[in-house]
């Protein structure tokens, strides 16, 4: 059969993987409990929350939940990790033990940096997985730093928020996730008697999902506002795109 036969057309429609990065509570949790996920935990982060977790102590934990997620039935409508930067140390213990090294700084120069990545891309493609076999959305949820961008198209560095993890891992977490969503605070300017001013922060906060020079964000729907910090708006949204 001629390979052009099995052309498909039409929208493929499939579950998001979502990545949050943003600062302490600013709802990416409550997000993902809203979602009525089942919240895999590398911290604790829920506090008095009513949500089914799961407790993630060693890498070998998250691949097991995974495939048991991916390959059985369960209530759960979907599954978020909580979080990424916390896993971090865990994918290095897992990459050290099999290279029977004491620290990713032990496999020389570099190298330690190109193991680690590997790895992640088995995390991250379980999660893939896992989405694909059952249909539900994956939330992938990071606290946030701000790193120094040397672009070679501008004249001087600058900032950008972004994932808090090693930088080979957030090009990955970036290049596989549908949406990655930037949470900021909203602020206002106030000034005093003296004309001296400040940033407040007003405790609502906003979902970015578009790059920008200052924050790392992206988006495969085409949305191009910025949201509320809910799973309604984020969740509305998409299928709003999907229709």
């Amino acid at each position: 059969m001629p390979l052009l036969d099995s052309v498909q057309t039409g929208v493929a429609i499939k579950a998001p993987l979502i990545t949050l990065h943003g600062p302490s509570g600013s709802r990416k949790t409550q997000m993902a409990v809203d979602a009525k996920a089942l919240i895999l935990q590398t911290e604790g982060g829920l506090g008095n929350r009513d949500a089914a977790r799961f407790r993630i102590t060693k890498l070998a934990d998250l691949y097991e939940i995974i495939k048991e997620l991916a390959t059985t039935d369960h209530p759960f409508q979907a599954v978020a990790l909580d979080s990424l930067d916390h896993l971090v140390p865990l994918v290095a213990n897992k990459v050290c033990e099999e290279n029977g090294k004491a620290s990713l700084e032990a496999f020389g120069y570099g190298k330690g940096a190109v193991a680690e990545p590997d790895e992640w891309r088995k995390v991250v493609r379980g999660f893939l997985y896992l989405r694909d076999k059952k249909g539900i959305p994956v939330i992938l949820i990071a606290h946030q730093a701000v790193r120094s961008v040397n672009d070679p198209t501008q004249m001087e560095p600058y900032d950008r928020l972004e994932p808090k993890l090693p930088k080979g891992v957030n090009g990955l977490v970036k290049e596989l996730s549908d949406v990655l969503g930037c949470v900021v605070q909203k602020m206002i300017i106030k000034t005093n008697e003296k004309d001296q001013t400040r940033a407040v922060g007003t405790g609502d906060f906003t979902l970015h999902l578009n790059q920008t020079p200052s924050m790392e964000a992206k988006n495969r729907y085409g949305i191009t506002s910025a949201l509320p910090m809910t799973w309604a708006a984020l969740s509305g949204a998409i299928s709003e795109k999907n229709k």
